[in-house]
């Protein structure tokens, strides 16, 4: 259960169970959109800083993680234009979470697991937006649309868009992995 009056108390045990929960979920969905560790450890802290702030302005219209997500969105959003001169590189992070994810499942599956999150990073960032909310965080089309504050419309646009676009890179990088991926 969320100790959602204790939190808007500001209680300390309430502080470290909402960082304690939703920390390594929220860090792997930044590190996906931002592919960067550091800028996404920058995002959650900021998401955190943020949400602990404004624990009085959530309605409970949403669960916890649904509205930490929006603000980490926001966040992701304005680090990625702070750092917009700097050019961004696949993130050494990233292919270490691939790596200890790898260990666990046959060669094949960790070359196909290391493309597609390689093709994810090169998609457009709305579109990778759509794609991380929907297929590694869950979300359905709905909260996706509530979370961007888009139409459903929109949302199903990005994702069909950003599935063409996946296809297309997958295809150039390997035929087993375009076959499985979608």
């Amino acid at each position: 259960m969320e100790p959602i009056d204790a939190l808007k108390r500001r209680e300390e045990a309430a502080i470290h169970w909402l960082v304690d929960s939703f920390s390594d979920r929220l860090l792997k969905a930044a590190t996906l959109m931002l592919s960067d560790q550091h800028l996404a450890e920058d995002a959650v802290q900021e998401c955190f800083a943020a949400a602990i702030t404004h624990l009085d302005k959530f309605r409970g219209d949403s669960s916890v993680y649904t509205w930490l997500y929006t603000i980490l969105l926001r966040c992701c959003g304005q680090l990625r234009k702070r750092s917009s001169r700097e050019r961004v590189l696949p993130s050494e992070a990233m292919d270490g979470m691939l790596i200890q994810q790898g260990a666990q499942r046959a060669e094949k599956d960790q070359v196909m697991n290391w493309t597609v999150r390689n093709a994810v990073r090169k998609l457009k960032y709305k579109q990778r937006e759509a794609v991380v909310l929907y297929y590694f965080e869950e979300f359905s089309i709905k909260e996706i649309a509530a979370i961007l504050g888009e139409p459903e419309g929109t949302v199903k646009n990005r994702l069909h868009r950003a599935r063409k676009a996946l296809e297309k890179a997958l295809e150039k990088e390997d035929s087993y992995v375009a076959e499985r991926a979608f």
